[in-house]
């Protein structure tokens, strides 16, 4: 019999867990928008003291599940093919761009990933993760030798994401972006025969 010493003992583990935040990332919502704001904060409560073990991965879809009606999901704007429309569910991107956010701030493994179409206001430029359920998922692994916890919260208009862990390293990370090039837009003049004369639709 050949006894192997663990390499941490049972108090010392039980300090460190989730004694550090890892990151914390806030993002604002416009509150007068019921259904919109509903949604956030759903999507946030099923995300919420979710805990992933060393290698465990997180789905986002996974955790919200599907967004309809009967779940409690509202009408609001979403991203549909180049345009924006009423559609349940819309708003929760939101959710899954700051733990996006949060996760690239802990250093942790990012598996799927997807930008939007357009950019967002409500996170740093190149920092938002649309999703889409049964389609595009955001998923994110954890890569440390810690559990880690997610601490969701929010208030009237605002949502805060923390990733608790262990950060025995001090190790912090700065995300900075850089435009490459720019191209410059036209503006492209079409005959409609449908409009009145002398009168433009963009």
């Amino acid at each position: 019999v050949t006894f192997l010493e663990p390499t941490i003992s049972m108090e010392e583990f039980q300090k460190n867990l989730f004694a550090h935040t890892l990151s914390s990332k806030t993002s604002n919502f416009n509150a007068s928008l019921k259904g919109r704001t509903t949604n956030v904060k759903l999507a946030c409560d099923f995300c919420d003291n979710i805990i992933l073990n060393p290698g465990d991965e997180f789905s986002y879809n996974g955790s919200v599940g599907p967004r309809t009606y009967e779940r409690g999901f509202k009408d609001a704007t979403v991203y549909v093919a180049g345009t924006t429309e009423e559609g349940v569910g819309g708003g929760i991107c939101q959710v899954s761009s700051t733990i996006y956010t949060a996760a690239l701030h802990a250093d942790l493994e990012i598996t799927e990933r997807y930008n939007h179409s357009y950019t967002v206001t409500y996170v740093p430029l190149g920092e938002d993760a649309t999703v889409v359920y049964g389609a595009k998922d955001f998923r994110f692994r954890n890569n440390t030798d810690y559990p880690i916890k997610l601490d969701i919260s929010y208030g009237g208009s605002s949502m805060t994401v923390k990733i608790l862990g262990t950060n025995l390293t001090n190790k912090s990370v700065k995300i900075s972006t850089t435009t490459l090039s720019k191209t410059p837009f036209e503006t492209v003049y079409q005959l409609d025969e449908t409009l009145p004369v002398d009168t433009t639709k963009v």
